[in-house]
């Protein structure tokens, strides 16, 4: 069973952990921007605690890294994390706790730890997400934390004190600082934050804490400039810093005081932004984008592109928990990681220790010893309980006796100083010690009772005693007691003696009586019997008159005879014993069950008077021997067959030849007689032996031969014998080679078309006097009508092109060797032709076939050359196929004639013509490229073209099309502006009304005149036709003119209407009217009266 404390008893316990505490971050110590939680939050927990010392030191932690650790949520689920550092002795361990979501809420964790089986480090760099690149603890290490594998080189810095565990100390006289491999991980440019916590030795002067820049592209940096503020700096990608240095306010940061400083750059909100101790320190707004430096080595502690060996940009201090983040964090996630970092005991709070043991107990069966007691331990009751440091296990009962014989209920307590639990154990006590015999008698040995067939045996019984169960109460189980009768032989006798418990304990020993009376022996006959052979030269004794007869104090275990001599055996009976023909001794031998013998013996002498039969073998037909007229073997021995056996056979040939001579073709009869052992001799028997002639004749066909076939496909039918000739060598075993008969015969199935070989096969018979006959098939090829087939996909291309033909053939002919391809290369002009392709006539053998004719062919002359290939299929032999060529003509390249492209210059609207001219087209054709840049990409137009828009194009001819390997660059390119439309500018007008002889005078300016100019029209009617004027114009009569500007020349396509028309009145000159003239005379105080009247006063 298992017990929980109460306060973590609704928590998923961890398996294989001991001990759990329960660690609860504030919510007054979060601080959150917006609405949104902190999500992936690695929160440091720093505890010294007794119990996180390791066991040999007075705690609970099992290994001394301190990797025996976990943490989890409230609902058991795992967090990563990071171990910093761990002290076994004062049970402090410094952690970094990855948070999925940190909200402004209490939120608890659960810290788990205690678990035996951990050796290796359960770190992981997932405690940090994938915004952090890199981080450096500083730890007693330079090594980065997270999971981008960086590469860093220390120049000089050592380990000292820092902010949480060890930092790092830069001494800037002593120019140390560390260097960090190139890795895209830290180049990043959309989003950045850098934090650390340093301790500053001096604090005016230029000093950089981290930097990714290369002076060539890209890159940030954070620092403290020589006003002792904290600045952080982008570079674009053409290398122009943006900092905030010039922001106002500021932290001044005083030395020998830990400071948490953090710079933050965000593309998307235009902002750099610097933080001291979480407080947002001095903004800036910038829409500058960071670029990436592509290169270089980041520092940490100095400026990268500086000399490492002068004091620029060195750091002189500590520094420690070092950071970079592709992401722009906010202010609320800044102030959390300060409250945390400076001061973990305020950031949480920790709960007691709590664990779970766990006691699971097994039945045992425990077996009392030979005192009659046992031992019990709490391994043997253990079932798996827990075990770990800190943990006791007890038993309430450790001894038995033979009084707890049966089960016993034990209980093993599981205990810690926090927590107990218990289960019960069946115990089953067992008493498996036999009991024990003493004084078990030894083996008896005696001799039967006289007269009897055994005796009557005593002995001292054994005693006996046990470890639990009383002598009185043991059970006792005899087989034979004192006094008993035992039988000849050996009896074992057994004591068997049982406890309560059911343990046996036997005594045995052995009671031997021994038979020592000879038996009684009587044989019915003696002397010799005398006794005829039957048909199987033997005698067959019928009856039991001849069997011995015997008796014994206890029994004849056996009654038994021998036969020596002429027969040998043996057997209890010698009813229907079979005796050999001569003489044979037959013993007799009784025997008791003691193994005491008595003999008596007599002897049968029996004789044969039977002459034996001869059996023939059965007569003999066979062929005679290869080569031979005659069949050489040595026959089988006739059989001869007597009821005692056979000396010998013999036999007779009735040509008087010995038996393994050879015996000629015909019938030979051998005469056969045998003789038994004892010198009979049988009558005789005949054996026939016939050798008959069934060899075939042999010889030799003609050899194969080869017909060729006429130009017609046809061949000679009449090819016997003179082309194929005759066979030879002919002979027989028996028939002479005159008397041999030769025949032949033809198959034409063979012949099929004119493209391939065909075979005649005809077979030759020769037969002898016999009939015995043998046939040869003679092979007679008719070759194919050899063929070629040509392919020729190019039969023009450009000097340089590439040949394109290909050869087979069709004809299977019977030899592919023989078959060839005669290839013959002419040309109109061999001296200017050149190239990669054959030239030069050359033979194809069957083997290349498909073959193809490939390769350039260079045409030096300025004209075309046609090449002639020619192919002429031949097999050996026989006449040559029809010949088959083809022709390649091959082209000078294509040049360009007269190039014409007009005008260079349009407006709008305006046409642009253009033509080009080839010498030697080669099959190709032109195509016009108009381009906005100068030999760019562009697109195929036709003549004339007409822009849609104003700007610069370029017009060139482009070769397409052409025969293979043909090249023409494109032609000359012409550039053509397309100018818009031209417009009036300031139009200066005429004044409307003049008298005769007066001037008009007016001006028009042309934006984007386009070469064209202004002219003026005046005309007598609104829009009409006039003449042309300049300003300034005098009328010669009176009347009303118009005058508008009118735009003339210009670029093609340039529209402009003509301009503001003004109206404008030429008036006649004024003249005196009426006139009243004043009195010439008047007095002083007088008034003079005067008019005037005007002709057309012209507004005068």
């Amino acid at each position: 069973m298992s017990s929980v404390n109460d306060a973590y008893s609704q928590i998923p316990w961890q398996a294989g952990y001991a001990y759990c505490k329960k660690i609860t971050i504030q919510a007054s110590q979060i601080e959150i921007s917006g609405f949104g939680p902190h999500n992936n939050f690695p929160v440091l927990i720093d505890i010294t605690d007794n119990d996180l010392r390791t066991c040999s030191y007075g705690g609970y932690m099992e290994n001394a890294s301190g990797y025996d650790i976990r943490f989890t949520t409230y609902l058991g689920i795992r967090l990563y994390h990071d171990i910093e550092g761990y002290d076994p002795i004062s049970g402090r361990l410094t952690a970094w706790v990855r948070i999925p979501s940190l909200s402004k809420i209490n939120t608890d964790i659960f810290l788990f730890f205690g678990n035996p089986s951990i050796s290796s480090n359960s770190s992981s760099s997932a405690t940090w997400s994938s915004n952090y690149k890199a981080v450096w603890h500083f730890n007693n290490s330079i090594a980065n934390a997270s999971a981008f594998p960086l590469v860093s080189s220390d120049f000089g810095s050592t380990s000292t004190t820092g902010k949480i565990l060890e930092g790092r100390n830069f001494i800037r006289t002593s120019h140390q600082y560390i260097s960090v491999n190139y890795n895209d991980a830290l180049d990043f440019n959309d989003a950045i934050t850098v934090s650390a916590w340093i301790n500053l030795v001096t604090n005016d002067i230029d000093q950089k804490i981290f930097s990714n820049q290369n002076n060539i592209s890209g890159g940030y940096k954070l620092g403290i400039y020589t006003d002792g503020k904290v600045e952080f700096e982008i570079r674009t990608s053409d290398n122009h810093p943006y900092l905030n240095r010039s922001a106002p306010d500021g932290t001044i940061l005083s030395t020998s005081t830990w400071y948490y400083v953090v710079g933050v750059y965000s593309n998307s909100e235009d902002y750099i932004r610097t933080y001291v101790n979480g407080g947002l320190d001095r903004p800036m707004v910038t829409d500058k984008t960071a670029g990436l430096t592509g290169s270089g080595n980041p520092a940490i502690g100095r400026e990268t592109w500086n000399d490492p060996s002068t004091f620029d940009g060195k750091f002189n201090g500590i520094i420690d928990e070092l950071r970079v983040q592709n992401i722009a964090r906010d202010a609320g996630w800044i102030k959390t990681e300060f409250n945390n970092q400076s001061s973990p005991s305020t950031f949480y709070t920790v709960g007691p220790t709590a664990s779970n043991p766990v006691a699971v107990c097994k039945p045992v069966t425990l077996y009392l010893d030979a005192s009659g007691n046992a031992s019990l331990t709490v391994p043997m009751v253990d079932n798996g309980s827990s075990s770990y440091c800190g943990l006791v296990k007890t038993l309430n009962k450790y001894s038995f006796s033979c009084s707890n014989l049966g089960e016993n209920i034990v209980t093993l307590t599981v205990a810690d100083p926090f927590n107990t639990v218990t289960c019960n154990s069946t115990v089953l006590v067992r008493d498996a010690i036999p009991p024990v015999i003493s004084n078990c008698p030894a083996d008896i040995s005696v001799s039967a009772d006289a007269g009897s067939c055994g005796a009557r045996v005593n002995w001292t019984e054994p005693t006996v005693s046990d470890n639990c169960t009383p002598t009185v109460n043991i059970v006792w189980i005899k087989s034979k007691l004192p006094g008993n009768f035992f039988p000849i032989g050996t009896t074992q006798v057994n004591y068997i003696a049982r406890d309560a418990s059911g343990n046996t304990s036997t005594c045995s020993f052995t009671v031997t009586v021994n038979d020592n009376t000879m038996p009684l022996i009587n044989c019915k006959v003696s002397g010799q019997q005398n006794v005829p052979a039957n048909t199987n030269c033997k005698y067959v004794h019928s009856g039991t008159g001849w069997d011995a007869t015997a008796s014994d104090n206890c029994t004849v275990s056996s009654l038994a005879y021998t036969l020596t001599g002429a027969t040998s055996g043996s057997g209890s009976s010698l009813d229907n014993v079979v005796f050999n023909i001569g003489l044979t001794t037959v013993n007799w031998e009784a025997t008791d069950a003691a193994g005491n013998k008595s003999q008596c013996s007599f002897t049968v002498n029996v004789t044969d008077n039977i002459i034996p039969v001869v059996i023939c073998p059965p007569d003999i037909t066979h062929d005679s021997d290869p080569g031979m007229c005659s069949y050489t073997f040595t026959p089988a021995q006739a059989t001869g067959t007597d009821n005692c056996g056979i000396d010998y056979v013999t036999g007779t040939r009735s040509d008087g030849l010995l038996l393994s001579d050879p015996y000629p073709v015909g019938v030979t009869t051998i005469t056969w007689t045998s003789t038994d052992l004892n010198g009979n001799t049988s009558l005789p028997c005949y054996q026939k032996i016939t050798v008959l002639d069934k060899e075939k004749p042999v010889f030799a066909a003609p050899p194969a031969v080869t017909v060729c076939r006429s130009s017609d496909c046809s061949f000679d039918s009449n090819i016997i014998p003179a082309i194929t000739g005759n066979v030879f060598g002919e002979s027989d075993n028996c028939t002479p080679q005159a008397l041999l008969e030769i025949e032949h015969s033809d198959d034409l199935s063979g012949i099929t078309d004119c493209n391939t070989a065909g075979t005649i096969l005809r077979t030759w018979k020769v037969t002898d006097e016999a009939g015995n006959f043998t046939e040869k098939v003679q092979a007679i090829v008719v070759e194919p009508l050899p063929t070629v087939t040509v392919g020729n996909d190019v039969s023009s291309i450009c000097t340089g092109g590439n040949a394109d033909i290909v050869i087979n053939s069709s004809t299977v002919n019977s030899i592919p060797s023989d078959f060839s391809i005669d290839v013959k290369v002419t040309s109109t002009d061999p001296g200017n032709l050149s190239g990669t392709a054959p030239l030069a006539d050359f033979v194809l053998a069957k083997s290349q076939l498909p073959y193809t004719i490939n390769g350039t062919l260079i045409n030096n002359s300025g004209n075309p050359i046609e090449v002639t290939f020619r192919f002429t299929p031949k097999i050996a032999g026989c006449n040559d196929g029809s010949t088959v060529s083809t022709e390649v003509t091959v082209h000078p390249d294509p040049a360009w004639g007269a190039i014409v492209v007009t005008p260079g210059n349009i407006c709008l609207e305006g046409e642009v013509t253009f033509s080009a001219e080839l010498n030697g087209s080669a099959g190709g054709s032109v195509e016009w490229i108009r381009s906005e840049t100068s030999g760019g990409a562009g697109i195929v137009v036709h003549s004339p073209d007409i822009p849609l828009s104003p700007g610069t194009y370029y017009y060139r001819p482009h070769y397409t099309g052409g025969y293979g390997g043909c090249n023409l660059s494109d032609g000359t390119e012409t550039m053509v502006t397309v100018h818009p439309d031209p417009s009036w500018g300031t139009i200066n007008t005429p004044q409307p009304d003049i008298c005769v002889g007066g001037s008009v005078t007016f001006s028009a300016v042309l934006n984007d005149a386009a070469t064209g100019t202004v002219e003026w029209i005046r005309s007598t009617s609104p829009g009409g036709s006039g003449t042309v004027v300049t300003s300034p114009n005098t009328p010669d009569t009176p009347g009303t003119y118009y005058y508008r500007p009118h735009y003339a020349g210009g670029y093609g396509g340039c529209n402009l209407s003509d301009g503001t028309e003004t109206m404008v009145t030429v008036h006649p000159d004024p003249s005196w009217g009426t006139m009243d003239a004043p009195e010439p005379d008047i007095c002083v105080g007088g008034s003079v009266t005067f008019s005037v009247v005007l002709n057309n006063a012209a507004t005068g």
